[in-house]
């Protein structure tokens, strides 16, 4: 089974969050990624933040784990982070890093995400178990219809062409 990482990597007092617009798919996304072999979940997303953003991160909390509802999701695990050390800075995958204000995502930021930071702002203390949210196909395809660059970019980065610009 696929897994992946999603990390919400809020400023210390809670107002603002960190996010990261593709270079692949010009779309704001929060960091994360796959989780590679013999690494925990945890291990997980402190390496993928780094590699993304530049900076180094300390768990909060793991926040929810979310199983997959189509192709197009993996098993993924939530988690509330805090920077620890380090600054910002755009790498290969990225083409821009930036804090927003939580009732202010950037655009386009992507749908799913914007779920996983209201999850993240419940400040529950209790593991959220739920499938993955908006991945039913009506809503994929609603979403293409919207902004269809993004989508073609997308699915060419499913088959292995990516657009690095």
């Amino acid at each position: 089974m696929r897994k992946s990482v999603i990390g919400i990597v809020f400023s210390k007092d809670q107002t603002q969050f960190l996010a990261i617009k593709r270079r692949d798919v010009p779309i704001w996304v929060l960091p994360g990624g796959g989780i590679d072999p013999d690494e925990t979940p945890e291990q997980a997303i402190v390496r993928e933040v780094h590699e993304e953003t530049g900076l180094k991160v300390a768990i909060d909390r793991q926040v929810a784990e979310y199983t997959p509802t189509t192709w197009l999701t993996k098993h993924t695990y939530l988690f509330a982070c805090y920077p620890s050390e380090g600054s910002t800075h755009i790498g290969t995958e990225t083409r821009d890093v930036a804090f927003f204000p939580v009732h202010s995502p950037p655009t386009p930021f992507f749908p799913v995400h914007a779920d996983f930071l209201a999850d993240a702002r419940l400040n529950s203390r209790t593991l959220i178990r739920k499938p993955t949210p908006q991945t039913n196909w009506l809503r994929v395809l609603a979403y293409a219809l919207r902004h269809p660059i993004i989508a073609l970019r997308f699915a060419l980065t499913k088959i292995g062409l990516t657009i690095n610009t």
